[in-house]
């Protein structure tokens, strides 16, 4: 009979919680991934299963490690067993947020013409609200039409973290080697360079919005930010 594995991990943006579902045959899948105030509230997280150690089962160890890549090198591209479960549409969007390229973004209404539904915008917007495996399916790729960071179940401060974590291991990769200079990984233990408003409020570039932007920064040499993640903020 199928049953949820539980287990937490402390990452540089905060506690994320794994749940893992395992067949009869001990064949696991991960289909939850979410940070610890996650909301709307998680659709496989339960309080009434008890956590193991994420450092007593090899795919949580093998997760773990591919987390710990990623916040090394925002350029990552995961390898996991994984399973989402959600209505067709939810599917159709959260497949499509996997083809956003780390380093970009995309709007809502982009990501709706994407699967060929240009009237669901709202629509689009809440199966990405509904995303169950945070990170790993790169909902914090998708903003408002505008560059807003509109919403985030992890806050908006994380979005923001995400983001300026991606584009500045882009940047760098486009910085000769003899220039480059490496951005630090990022842990809590920092202090953070802004407020948790100011995080919230920066715009960010669409997919579109970038086409005419992107002609004038091959041009220049891009050394990436020092990302640091607001203190005291789980």
């Amino acid at each position: 009979m199928p049953r949820f594995l539980q287990s937490s991990w402390e990452s540089p943006v905060g506690r994320l919680r794994i749940v893992l579902n395992e067949d009869s045959s001990g064949a696991a899948d991960c289909v939850g991934l979410y940070f610890a105030d996650h909301r709307p509230e998680p659709k496989f997280w339960s309080e009434e299963i008890a956590e193991q150690s994420w450092q007593d089962d090899e795919l949580t160890r093998w997760i773990v490690e591919q987390l710990t890549a990623y916040f090394a090198d925002g350029r990552f591209r995961f390898d996991l067993p994984y399973r989402f479960s959600g209505t067709e549409f939810q599917e159709q969007v959260w497949r499509q947020l996997c083809e956003i390229p780390a380093g970009t973004t995309q709007s809502y209404r982009e990501v709706a013409d994407s699967i060929g539904r240009p009237a669901a915008v709202r629509a689009v917007g809440s199966a990405v609200a509904r995303n169950p495996l945070s990170v790993l399916i790169p909902c914090h790729r998708v903003v408002a039409s505008d560059g807003g960071l509109a919403g985030f179940a992890g806050g908006l401060a994380r979005k923001r973290f995400l983001l300026d974590h991606e584009t500045a291991a882009h940047q760098a990769s486009r910085v000769p080697q003899s220039t480059r200079v490496t951005a630090p990984v990022a842990t809590m233990d920092q202090p953070s360079p802004v407020s948790m408003r100011e995080l919230g409020s920066r715009p960010v570039q669409t997919t579109r919005q970038a086409t005419s932007a992107t002609a004038r920064a091959t041009k220049a040499k891009h050394t990436p930010p020092t990302l640091a993640w607001a203190a005291g903020h789980h």
